[in-house]
């Protein structure tokens, strides 16, 4: 899943423009002065849970032996469950979850 600009623009708090997805899993953005950046899909991941609990949300996500799993709920109570995604990859889950968040939060 590529994660879109609009929530990679909050996210990391810069107007992204671009963003893509190269084979190793590595996400390559551009930035509105047309600066390339690059960050692996995991630090990214965690950079949106950060984000999550800025905005008020606790993430919970695991990856077992087949998918990966994001549960999201309010940072002040524990439940109820407010969204869940199962994903291929775990980074995947977390992605779909914050995007909730953007679109409902």
């Amino acid at each position: 899943m590529i994660i879109s600009k609009e929530l990679l623009s909050d996210v990391l708090e810069e107007k992204v423009v671009r963003v893509h997805i190269m084979e190793n899993m590595t996400y390559i953005y551009f930035l509105d002065s047309n600066q390339e950046y690059f960050m692996n899909i995991h630090e990214l991941a965690n950079k949106c849970k950060e984000w999550a609990s800025i905005k008020g949300f606790r993430l919970t996500s695991f990856q077992d032996l087949e998918d990966g799993c994001c549960e999201v709920s309010e940072s002040i109570s524990y439940p109820p469950c407010l969204f869940s995604q199962i994903c291929k990859t775990e980074a995947e889950a977390i992605f779909e979850a914050c995007q909730w968040i953007l679109d409902n939060g």
